[in-house]
């Protein structure tokens, strides 16, 4: 799904109710939030782990307990 045409609605239904949330950034600071949805993957996940270490990234996984259990060494 694209989420860039429903951002203005669910902007203005969410803001209120969560305005602690990081809704946008500040030009002064260029940074982003990186996400990761859906693993660990048996292949890919390890890879990802070593490239964001290697450049000090961090992010943030959110991952599927059937995912976790087909590779809980990830």
């Amino acid at each position: 799904m694209q989420f860039a045409p429903v951002y203005p609605y669910l902007y203005r239904l969410l803001k209120p109710t969560f305005s602690n949330c990081l809704w946008s950034g500040t030009p002064t600071e260029p940074k982003i939030a990186l996400t990761f949805d859906d693993g660990p993957h048996p292949r890919y996940s390890k890879e990802l782990l070593k490239v964001l270490d290697r450049h000090g990234v961090t992010a943030s996984f959110f991952w599927l307990g059937r995912c976790v259990e087909r590779s809980p060494q990830t």
